[in-house]
């Protein structure tokens, strides 16, 4: 299992330390208790990343407002 060392990328005060863990396919999120504040603790949206990077309500591509009625995809070069 590859372990990843980060942050968390919330804007938060803590800026909690994160430990990525990657083996195959399954990817697991845990805290990093090398961080003097937090030692080791995510808080739940921290915890959550990992449903937000599978989530099938994720933005993949840029978008532009169309007016009042919502987005258009666009292409990544005419964003």
């Amino acid at each position: 299992m590859n372990e990843i060392k980060t942050v968390c990328s919330r804007d938060c005060y803590d800026t909690c330390f994160m430990k990525v863990l990657i083996g195959g396919s399954h990817i697991r999120i845990e805290g990093d208790k090398e961080n003097p504040v937090t030692r080791g603790f995510l808080c739940p949206r921290g915890v959550a990343d990992i449903k937000r990077l599978y989530s099938s309500e994720r933005i993949l591509y840029p978008h532009k407002r169309v007016g009042n009625s919502g987005f258009k995809k666009i292409s990544w070069e005419s964003s």
